[in-house]
């Protein structure tokens, strides 16, 4: 296999003028990987911990999640600060300047010599956290200027072109750092030159997990709903499929069948690019927005008029509706985390965007608007609806009718609307899911491939995304319950949304202070501040031990049906 992708690696890279796209772009992207099967799962989320309760809930999560996805692009503007001091170019360190780097990054206030070296040395697959190498003491600080051996960052064999670096220029670089994103660094990354080899290695596992069981889980309940909406007969013989309850031996044949369909879908949009993935996501962005305002407009009419089935007297609130249910507060912390969590994704949507500056804008906006939507949409389906609340919203509109006798054409057409949203919803979000996850598989094992056009790195690029897209579905044909995974998913989740981000957002800050003087960025705001910094960690923490209790308490529920 690795002679497979060493084929023309000796072949010009063929340069091309990179892609881009608008800042509302983005926020499709953004809103599109937040916009998941969370919001399906959010209205009886909400009826089994009460409104209010759930509201102030997922407020705190969005407020948090602004200020962490906020971290890692700060984080990613300080490691563009970084890397140019370095020599970097385009992510490659380019060797003629070796000796001219070694001989001016020394300056009389502090030793940058010695920043620069233990930065090559991070890069060099040392397993030490750069923070702690460079508040060592150490006999190297006062060495010659000798000429070192270093290598590349990525290749040394790669075609970069050299580029002569003045005194003038690396002072102004450290003076004046440049902490504008030009060019997309990893995560896991960041990580690596923040955190150490053991930072790396462990987002890299949360990641794998978190990602790899929310694909599992996609598949799952595609395939359970849409064999709950539209079994096949000829199929199923007649067996009643509840997404709720045990199939039959028909209707997981039925479902096999809709999971292998699924794949035929999601798997050719999950080798493209996110740029060439543009179009279908807008559309679908679109899909998604008519879905939801189709459920607020219909409940809202209903209840205006007050002429709700699901109860016996007129009125529009069902029984069973509440403010505060302790007794549901593991649903709504889980599903909470679950629905705002996309920070895996923000440096991938943000390199295409052409004014990065307004990356902040788009986060706010995207985690604003889905909570609005999530609390809107999870308040009065739960109030509507009470106990019959099913724990996927839209099959509560499988008999809608418009509030007539018969259904006219206009209710036919909200009808399938509504019920249709689960699965363009998720034909939306598993390609970005898989996007994310082989990016990362990429970055962790191919490193050099990142960026590149040639046909190796495409290969490799495509086999990884080939990879993830599979085997979930793979797993997803073989389990569709999944306690277990969203056990491991919500444990991954706070590591992904909020301890990692506080965690290199600190460390990044100490370099930046070390290396420039300074730590703030075009990027900065208020959460900069290093006790918002603490109290993020500390409520990651917190997240992080409340996830596992109320996983174990849910998987206890589960099984003891």
């Amino acid at each position: 296999m690795l002679d497979f992708f060493k084929k023309n690696k000796k072949k010009e890279t063929v340069v091309k003028e990179p892609k881009t796209y608008s800042p509302f772009a983005a926020y499709v992207f953004t809103t599109n990987h937040l916009i998941g099967t969370g919001i399906i799962a959010l209205p009886y989320t909400v009826f089994a911990g009460g409104a209010l309760l759930s509201v102030i809930f997922l407020l705190l999560v969005t407020v948090i999640s602004i200020i962490t996805m906020l971290y890692l692009v700060e984080t990613e503007s300080r490691t563009q600060a970084l890397m140019n001091v370095l020599g970097a170019n385009e992510g490659h360190f380019v060797q003629g300047e070796t000796v001219e780097l070694d001989r001016l990054l020394k300056t009389n206030s502090y030793d940058i010599k010695k920043v620069r070296n233990q930065l090559l040395k991070i890069q060099d697959n040392q397993d030490e956290p750069l923070l702690t190498q460079i508040s060592n003491d150490s006999d190297n600080s006062n060495e010659d200027s000798e000429v070192h051996e270093t290598k590349p960052l990525l290749n040394e064999k790669d075609d970069v072109p050299q580029k002569n670096v003045s005194k003038n220029d690396v002072q102004d670089m450290i003076k004046k750092p440049q902490f504008d994103i030009t060019r997309k660094y990893e995560i896991i990354d960041m990580c690596k030159m923040f955190l150490g080899k053991k930072g790396k290695v462990l987002y890299f596992i949360m990641l794998t997990l978190f990602l790899f069981g929310t694909a599992w889980s996609y598949g799952a309940v595609f395939g359970s709903s849409i064999v709950t909406l539209f079994p096949i007969t000829s199929i199923t013989k007649g067996d009643h499929c509840d997404i709720d309850g045990n199939f039959s031996h028909n209707c997981q044949n039925n479902y096999l069948l809709y999971i292998f369909l699924f794949s035929l879908v999601v798997v050719p949009i999950s080798c493209l690019d996110l740029t060439e993935q543009r179009v279908i996501q807008i559309f679908l962005c679109a899909f998604r927005y008519l879905a939801l305002f189709s459920i607020i407009f219909t409940i809202i009419v209903s209840m205006a008029k007050k002429d709700n089935p699901y109860v016996d007297h007129k009125a529009s609130i069902a029984p069973g509706s509440g403010l505060l249910k302790w007794g549901g507060v593991d649903l709504i912390f889980t599903t909470g985390i679950f629905t705002q969590c996309s920070h895996h994704s923000i440096t991938i949507i943000a390199e295409p965007v052409d004014n990065k500056r307004k990356i902040r804008k788009v986060i706010t906006a995207a985690l604003t608007s889905t909570f609005f939507f999530y609390a809107f949409v999870g308040v009065l389906c739960s109030l509507f609806f009470g106990h019959h609340t099913n724990t996927v919203i839209t099959l509560n509109w499988m008999n809608y009718t418009g509030e007539q006798k018969n259904a006219r054409a206009w209710a036919s057409i909200i009808k399938y609307i509504v019920i249709m949203f689960p699965i363009f919803d998720l034909i939306s979000i598993f390609p970005l899911k898989v996007v994310t996850l082989g990016t990362g598989m990429q970055t962790f094992f191919y490193p050099e491939t990142i960026g590149k056009t040639d046909r190796r790195s495409k290969r490799i690029k495509i086999a990884f995304r080939l990879i993830w897209s599979i085997t979930p579905l793979c797993g997803a044909m073989i389990i569709k319950e999944l306690p277990v995974i969203i056990f491991f998913v919500g444990i991954c989740g706070c590591f992904i949304a909020f301890i990692i981000p506080a965690w290199v957002q600190l460390k990044s800050k100490s370099i930046s202070n070390i290396v420039f003087n300074k730590n703030k960025t075009p990027y900065s705001d208020y959460s900069n501040k290093p006790v918002i910094i603490w109290i993020t960690m500390i409520f990651g923490i917190f997240s992080l031990f409340c996830s596992m209790v109320c996983s174990i308490i849910n998987l206890v529920r589960k099984y003891k049906k």
